[in-house]
């Protein structure tokens, strides 16, 4: 009796969540994910990729081009002849740092709200993106790729909820701060659904794989249900070390279990103190290539 009082809980948070994200949809606050992106996107997963075809492609997006050309250009990459075609770009950004800056052009566009909600909003994916990343190549069982997508997105619910009510959702961050809140709580107190849940919601109209939606949907969830050596729970522990790093956003991730932190070896304080000023390095040096595109 009681599985199917959650199961039926759970299908009224589900369909609030829909709901509060088609119409965001229909007011325009949220775009799809633009059509050449998609493309692009899709193409990059194809063993047969041809290069010159893909640079048609992004070439129909002339903002997007202009993007990675100038990110191609910058000192990031160190380059002394510096490209002057879109062809040259890829060549010298590889297939890998390409899809992270097209992902990173998308993402940075939903959080171009004014405000400083949204600005530490941005910092704070930013800093789990690549905090994700450093803990990949920790594992060495796990794509650097697909867990700097997961970082870089795994509170763009938040966006969604600050675009859909700025003065409300600026107003419960602050508030979560002052009180040392758990902000999730308080979205579903006032929403009926959390940042994770509507997120994993635009990952799959975005078309993005279901282990990166459901590391998002569950990065706020009970740690106990999470295999140590998962996606969701690299997410988890990238979150925490960016808090820890000074880069959280309003309120302190909690602490992963005892487990997850034994995965990573961070039940060793001298080993959690060196990945948190690796998290502040990377920051250091990639936000403002990333704030550039």
């Amino acid at each position: 009796m009681e599985s199917v009082r959650q199961a039926a809980a759970d299908a009224v948070r589900l369909a609030r969540v829909r709901e509060h994200f088609r119409q965001i949809i229909e007011r325009q606050e949220l775009p799809p994910l633009p059509i050449v992106v998609t493309k692009v996107l899709r193409m990059l997963d194809d063993p047969d990729l041809n290069m010159r075809h893909l640079c048609r492609v992004l070439s129909d997006d002339a903002a997007l081009a202009s993007r990675i050309l100038a990110v191609a250009r910058s000192a990031h990459y160190g380059q002394r002849t510096l490209p002057t075609t879109l062809l040259a770009a890829v060549q010298v950004m590889g297939l890998r740092d390409l899809r992270n800056v097209i992902v990173s052009i998308v993402t940075h566009s939903l959080f171009k709200c004014s405000g400083l909600v949204a600005e530490a909003l941005w910092s704070h994916s930013l800093a789990v993106a690549l905090a994700s990343r450093i803990l990949s190549s920790c594992l060495g069982q796990r794509d650097p790729e697909q867990a700097f997508l997961t970082g870089l997105l795994h509170d763009v619910g938040q966006m969604i909820l600050l675009r859909g009510d700025r003065e409300g959702y600026s107003k419960l961050a602050r508030e979560a701060h002052q009180n040392k809140w758990q902000i999730a709580e308080k979205e579903r107190e006032l929403y009926g659904f959390d940042h994770a849940q509507l997120g994993a919601t635009l990952l799959d109209s975005w078309n993005f794989d279901a282990e990166i939606r459901a590391a998002v949907q569950v990065h706020h969830g009970d740690q106990k249900d999470i295999d140590p050596k998962s996606l969701a729970a690299l997410l988890v522990t990238a979150d925490f070390l960016a808090c820890r790093a000074g880069l959280g956003f309003y309120a302190a991730a909690p602490v992963p279990v005892a487990e997850i932190m034994h995965t990573f070896t961070f039940d060793n304080e001298e080993v959690l103190e060196h990945a948190v000023e690796e998290v502040l390095q990377a920051f250091n040096t990639e936000s403002a290539l990333l704030r550039s595109a």
